[in-house]
């Protein structure tokens, strides 16, 4: 991980992940992967419904889940192999120094889970040991991990031991602490299920409902996966164990509608990694920024939300204090889960519920209706209260979406979202034909014939196997009839009456990202553009060595170009990429225009600027009409700002990588790839990552999705705005383009990932810690109950100052460890200062920055009362401005 330093010198002890593109963080978002149908079967057409005659395997409500037991002819009741080595990296590893065999022990890194809630958990670490290194920002670099297999299956389940049997999960008011193995530690995930049901699967052959993904065997069915037991590191009832699993083939971790939250982390250590460096991968070694000591972690909504997760560093040691070290404060979410004022599952309830009471007003209203925001299918959330519902993210919105086919893990007849409504795919049936274009029902698979005819519709297409038999034209309940729009019916079918795909989140917020572009190509500059060819310096860009020319500035009689604007090289005329005006900077009267690409070359040249072009496949799209005619002129600028923020940020993610399989609408699949900053798919991204240009994209992103022009000119206050609040002429907000990152950030006020990618707000590295602790439903557990914040990490402290005689905005503090404690103002990171309060120091006055550092002077933002000018006083360091 790298650090920046303030001017002052001082490590700057959290790094916005922004500014970290490039270095190895495997499963944080991250560009997302591709659409992921890993619950999906065959096409409708193709396959017979799973729940026809299907069993759901249940267990009783908190009843105790043992845990995987091995083959009678392995090693034990619950190990398959013979030592936990044969698992995954465990303990120690092997390598040679001058040509000699020497073992290097494998440092301890520790997790500490606390059960909060009224019931037990399951919680997991996974991953797949993908991370590697970027030397230079290529795409080849040496393995974190380079000793266990990549790109496979690897865990680590807690569990609890009573007798000679083994359980898994943590028990209600239980803790437990684990090491966690090498495997882990790049872009590891811990993972919380909420029930037992479904968490294993039914059937030992893999087959049946399998959405956490567990697997007796390693594919082909007949060697059993890698399992082995050992003790936890230490638990509340002194009975915690760990099963470790390993499955061979690729990776295949928890489906997108297994019904859990999770945090992540990366830890690393110098001395080990050092080690590894030089000894196992000489020839392709770490980069120095990645040998250093820390945990680096976060709680993480940018898939999905459902149960509330708080995280803290523990034991970090205060810097240039020797020996002293302190626990961090919190990030994520202080909720109970269940029970009590404001946990988290009522919000959801209230979020997702139609009416007036979600929040949303009538931004989704459809057909009347005010609709709430869809959730997952869990068979089973009405009859096991343990499960809690779990809403998607903005972009799982778009990658679950049923325009996608993308189907339940639990049931292959329900879409993984309810976006299209809560009732099956389709109905299977078994009918005669009554004439040579109807039909008459005799019965229904899994409904009874009253029920089932009620839910058919007019319109509604049926098949029989491959065939179809054309679209439903009338319905005759008295008779359970059905007139069919083709002929030709004879004899006996069994009929499949398929329910129109519909998603009216997908289409409301594609169409308004589209619309907002719209509105910035019709305004009068954009529309009125004329080509010009003008002579422009084009320089490099601070990333690859300074090897990415992409700056450009302009004459001081040439016009000033808006963003989107079409730049190419004059004198080549053969076609050239997309490349536009992504970013504009004025540095002392200088306008210097950053590109969505490199050009080929530095050095002046005669470039062609065009107007904005029309977003890809925006034909495709129902227009919203935004109109602020009637706003003040104030809104009217605001509102142009933003729109040329939304319009380049589309047109930079419609050039990202498509590998063919998208079964979205494409303008849906262009709005996903923005929401998720799949800044990974973009062409900048391979063969050479160009990460300035990634970080642009992502501010693009950022902005539009906090719902103005350019979040580093607006206060937090500004971010984030009212879906229900009617602006542009409309009856909703406009101005809010995924109202999943306002329900996370303004309604809960949680410091995880409303965004679909890393938004700055919950991303903790903690240099020199080797512990982590997590509390899940509360608090409880944690010794630091306040706060994280990047200026107070250690949360509130307070300390006797002296404030300077002759300039009461100078203060010395008598700890030297309160004063490294605390951060001012580092405007380069976007870090506000540590607030401050006490006798003479007026509200909002915050640490502006350092003084003389040997003393332990800061700068106050304000002048402290002159009454106290002189006076030593006790000031109290916070990170966060009380209301």
């Amino acid at each position: 991980m790298t650090h920046s330093t303030t001017p002052a010198g001082r490590s700057l002890r959290h790094k916005l992940r922004s500014l970290w593109a490039g270095l190895g963080r495997g499963a944080r978002r991250r560009g997302k992967p591709a659409f992921r149908f890993s619950a999906e079967v065959a096409r409708l057409e193709e396959r017979r419904l799973m729940s026809r005659g299907l069993r759901l395997h249940a267990h009783a409500l908190d009843a105790p889940l043992e845990m995987p037991q091995a083959p009678s002819s392995t090693y034990g009741k619950y190990n398959t192999v013979a030592s936990p080595g044969e698992v995954l990296t465990y303990g120690s590893v092997v390598m040679k120094v001058n040509g000699v065999d020497t073992t290097f022990p494998i440092p301890t890194k520790e997790v500490t889970v606390r059960n909060n809630t009224k019931q037990t958990i399951y919680p997991f670490l996974y991953d797949a040991n993908t991370g590697q290194a970027s030397e230079n920002h290529k795409n080849t670099g040496s393995w974190l991990d380079p000793f266990d297999k990549h790109n496979e299956e690897y865990r680590a389940y807690l569990g609890y031991q009573v007798g000679n049997t083994d359980y898994l999960g943590l028990k209600e008011g239980q803790s437990i602490t684990i090491a966690v193995p090498l495997v882990f530690w790049d872009g590891g995930r811990i993972a919380f299920a909420t029930s037992s049901n479904h968490f294993l699967p039914a059937n030992k052959d893999g087959s049946g409902i399998n959405p956490f993904q567990f697997y007796y065997y390693n594919p082909g069915g007949m060697n059993p996966s890698a399992r082995y037991v050992v003790p936890a590191l230490s638990s509340s009832e002194n009975n915690g164990i760990v099963m470790y699993y390993h499955r061979t083939g690729l990776a295949n971790g928890p489906a997108d509608d297994a019904t859990h939250g999770y945090g992540e982390f990366t830890y690393r250590d110098q001395t080990f990694l050092t080690a590894v460096s030089k000894y196992y991968v000489p020839s392709n070694p770490l980069p120095k920024d990645y040998l250093n000591t820390s945990v680096n972690y976060d709680v993480s909504y940018v898939d999905s939300f459902l149960l509330p997760i708080a995280m803290a560093a523990t034991k970090v040691p205060v810097p240039n204090n020797p020996g002293v070290a302190a626990d961090y404060g919190w990030i994520g979410a202080p909720n109970r889960f269940r029970e009590g004022v404001g946990n988290v599952q009522e919000s959801i309830r209230k979020f997702t519920s139609n009416g007036d009471s979600n929040g949303l007003g009538t931004y989704f209203q459809t057909d009347g209706k005010k609709l709430g925001w869809p959730t997952y299918y869990n068979p089973t959330s009405g009859t096991d209260p343990n499960v809690g519902t779990m809403v998607p993210s903005g972009y799982d919105l778009f990658s679950n979406s049923p325009l996608g086919n993308v189907l339940s893990a639990y049931d292959n007849n329900r879409f993984m979202l309810s976006s299209a409504g809560n009732g099956p795919v389709k109905l299977a049936s078994n009918a005669t034909a009554a004439s040579t274009n109807s039909l008459k029902i005799n019965s229904f698979v899994g409904m009874s014939l009253e029920e089932g005819f009620k839910t058919l519709k007019i319109g509604m297409s049926v098949m029989d196997g491959l065939k179809s038999l054309g679209t439903i034209t009338a319905l005759d309940p008295s008779t359970y009839t059905v007139t069919l729009s083709a002929g030709g019916l004879n004899g006996n079918y069994s009929p499949d009456f398929i329910y129109p795909v519909h998603d009216p989140y997908v289409t409301k917020l594609t169409n308004l990202w589209y619309s907002w572009s719209s509105y910035y190509l019709n305004l009068p500059r954009i529309k009125n553009f004329q080509k010009v060819d003008l002579t422009a310096t084009v320089s490099n860009d601070t990333d690859n060595s300074g090897n990415d020319p992409r700056i450009l500035t302009l004459p001081g009689n040439a016009p000033n170009l808006p963003l989107g604007t079409q730049v190419t090289v004059t004198a080549n005329k053969s076609p050239q990429p997309l490349i536009t005006i992504m970013k504009k900077v004025v540095d002392k009267g200088v306008t210097y225009y950053y590109l969505s690409q490199p050009l080929p070359s530095a050095g002046t040249q005669t470039l062609t600027f065009s107007k904005p072009r029309p977003i890809s496949y925006v034909a495709q799209t129902q227009p919203i009409p935004i109109n602020f005619e009637k706003d003040s002129k104030e809104m009217q600028k605001f509102a142009r700002a933003f729109a040329a923020t939304v319009y380049e940020s589309l047109s930079v993610y419609s050039t990202a990588f498509n590998n063919g399989t998208i079964r979205i609408p494409m303008p849906s699949w262009i709005v996903s790839q923005t929401i998720g900053g799949n800044v990974g798919y973009l062409p900048t991204a391979t063969p050479i990552n160009y990460v300035n240009i990634s970080a642009d994209a992502r501010d693009l992103a950022k902005s539009a999705l906090r719902g103005v022009p350019n979040f580093n000119n607006y206060p937090e206050k500004d971010w984030y705005p009212p879906p229900s609040e009617g602006t542009g002429n409309q009856t909703y907000n406009v101005f809010n383009l995924d109202p999943y990152v306002w329900w996370v950030h303004k309604e809960l006020k949680l410091t995880g990932y409303g965004f679909s990618f890393d938004d700055d707000t919950a991303d903790v590295n903690a240099n020199d810690s080797t512990t982590l602790s997590i509390a899940v439903g509360g608090l409880g557990g944690l010794i630091n109950t306040d706060h994280f914040s990047v200026s107070a990490p250690y949360g509130t402290v307070h300390c006797l100052a002296t404030i300077d005689k002759n300039n009461t905005s100078i203060i010395s503090l008598a700890s030297k460890v309160v004063y490294n404690q605390v951060l001012p103002d580092d405007k380069a990171n976007g870090v506000v200062g540590a607030f401050v309060s006490g006798q003479g120091i007026a509200k909002g006055t915050r640490l502006a920055a350092t003084a003389i550092i040997d003393q332990n002077q800061f700068k106050l933002s304000q002048p402290a009362d002159p009454s106290v000018a002189g006076k030593t006083v006790e000031l109290t360091f916070f990170g966060r401005q009380p209301a």
